[in-house]
Formats: structure tokens, sequence, C-alpha cells
């Protein structure tokens, strides 16, 4: 969830500074799912954290690449949360923020990974195969 940890700018520069520990040179988000399935904020004000989140990334990390992975598709992710806003609202708030940032951010589209629901062992997870799936998507976009 990226409320928990980019809901104001105190909190934002403190995960920040969890990444830059590590030094990346690769980074790759996939958020947004609990941010809708927990109604944690509207998907406009997920965009908004979002939208920093990879500024303040990119400021501190000037020549990481990041893969901003949106949302994987999951059951009922058509409905509106409590905020107003469906899952694919989250995921065109992740698109709209790597628009403008492609010097060093990529959009991945989650829901081009798994099939669902053969994918998943619910509504939700992925199954241990789902899980394989995932995993060489991940590694095969990374030239791993």
């Amino acid at each position: 969830s990226l409320h928990e940890d980019a809901v104001d700018s105190t909190a934002r520069a403190a995960f920040v500074a969890k990444i830059v520990a590590y030094n990346p040179s690769i980074i790759w988000m996939a958020i947004g799912t609990n941010d809708w399935g927990l109604n944690k904020w509207s998907a406009a004000d997920f965009g908004t954290a979002y939208a920093a989140l990879l500024d303040a990334l990119h400021t501190a990390l000037p020549s990481a690449d990041i893969y901003c992975q949106a949302p994987l598709t999951r059951g009922g992710e058509a409905s509106a949360n409590g905020s107003g806003s469906t899952l694919p609202d989250y995921r065109t708030q992740i698109a709209t923020a790597v628009s403008t940032r492609t010097s060093y951010a990529t959009l991945v589209l989650g829901p081009s990974i798994l099939s669902y629901p053969s994918d998943f062992y619910d509504a939700t997870h992925p199954s241990d195969a789902g899980s394989t799936v995932y995993a060489n998507f991940v590694k095969g976009v990374l030239g791993l």
C-alpha cells in the first residue's frame, strides 16, 4: 500500500531513505491494489502521492531505472471502493504519472502478466503456479 509510506512528505522521505540505503540500480514498484481494496484513498489522491514518490526516488537515485507495475487483475476490480474509485482508476493514475517521467520510469501493465482467474488461488493472490509466471515475467522484463 502506497498510503502507509507516502501519505505525507515526512513519511515519504523516510521510505525513500530506506530504499536509498540499498542503492539499487533497478526499482520495481508493484503497488496500488491494496490502496484500492483497503479503501485507503481515492485514485486521484493516490496518483498525486505516486507521482511525488517517483520524483523523490529519482532525485535520490537519479541513475536508477524504475519499473512501475500497475496492479494485476483482481476479482471485483470494476467495483468502486468507498472513495468512489475502481482498480482501473488506480492503474490510470500510475500510467499518467509514468507518462511524464519516461526518461527513468517504465510502465508495466499488470493485467498482462497473469491470467485471471486461472493464475490465482483466490480473487486477489496468485497461486504458486501464478507466482512462477509472475517471477519469470519480471525476470524477462529485466533481462535476467
